[in-house]
């Protein structure tokens, strides 16, 4: 019987500096895993108090719990850390058991590859540090940042397989004055999220390609009031306006026509 057949918990731990080195050997040698492999690495690693120590011993987590996305995600870490107490918001730290958090979900984090093996990306995504300008990447923080922050309107941001990293939270969460303004969250709700179908409206990422773009030019453009559009458009607004002050409505009144369409469907256009 493999791990993913039986009901594993481990103490709530945080990788030590000889646990993150342990993490980041597995992640280069995942190709060349098999699953019950990555597996068993993944329990050693997690339980060998050289590697991680306990930093909450009440509270248990489930040793490969089955994520579906990046909300049910948001949903485990968030009820983990109610129970053992932390606020975990991205100034306090505990970078240490994000990692390890991440390292014990690692086979629900991966897409699988046509051999069947796990294919595990960038380090970034699954071991946290803020020397690093892609801590915004990491899929278990950022997704329990999120639903911390905007426990209803971070929806659009965790709609996404656990695995994947949405151009929403590139274009948005990448930017501390777009995402720390509820007005802006707000907006992007109103403007992108369909509540007939409980999911994102089509579309909404979508950019045209140029047939002649002028040399040195982006070969793509934002489709009409796409979220790349409105990235741009805010980008511009912050010049004058600081949007963490202002409402959803006051952003509304200053932007073009082109976004209007998406406050109620779809555009037929896109």
């Amino acid at each position: 019987m493999n791990h993913s057949e039986q009901e594993i918990r481990l103490p709530l731990s945080s990788l030590t500096s000889k646990g993150l080195m342990a993490f980041r050997k597995l992640i280069a040698d995942s190709p060349l895993l098999s699953i019950p492999q990555l597996e068993q690495r993944i329990a050693g690693i997690a339980s060998d108090r050289q590697n991680s120590k306990v930093v909450a011993a009440g509270c248990d987590v489930s040793l490969f719990p089955k994520l579906t996305t990046r909300l049910s995600t948001a949903q485990l870490v968030s009820g983990i850390l109610s129970k053992a107490g932390f606020d975990a918001d991205p100034s306090n730290g505990h970078d240490g058991m994000f990692s390890w958090l991440a390292l014990v979900f690692l086979p629900a984090l991966c897409r699988r590859n046509h051999a069947g093996t796990a294919e595990t990306g960038r380090l970034y995504r699954y071991i946290l540090s803020r020397a690093s300008k892609d801590f915004y990447r990491h899929l278990v923080a950022c997704p329990y940042w999120l639903y911390r922050m905007y426990p209803q309107r971070s929806r659009l941001f965790l709609a996404q397989e656990a695995f994947v990293m949405p151009d929403v939270v590139e274009q948005i969460v990448s930017r501390p004055s777009l995402i720390e303004s509820q007005g802006v969250v707000e907006l992007l709700d109103r403007f992108y999220w369909d509540e007939t179908t409980n999911s994102a409206k089509a579309g909404y990422t979508t950019t045209i390609r140029l047939s002649e773009p002028p040399p040195g030019f982006s070969k793509t453009q934002p489709g009409p009031g796409t979220i790349r559009a409105l990235e741009w458009t805010l980008g511009q607004l912050m010049c004058t306006h600081d949007l963490r002050s202002m409402s959803a409505q006051q952003i509304m009144d200053k932007l073009p026509p082109e976004f209007l369409p998406w406050l109620n469907e779809q555009p037929s256009k896109l």
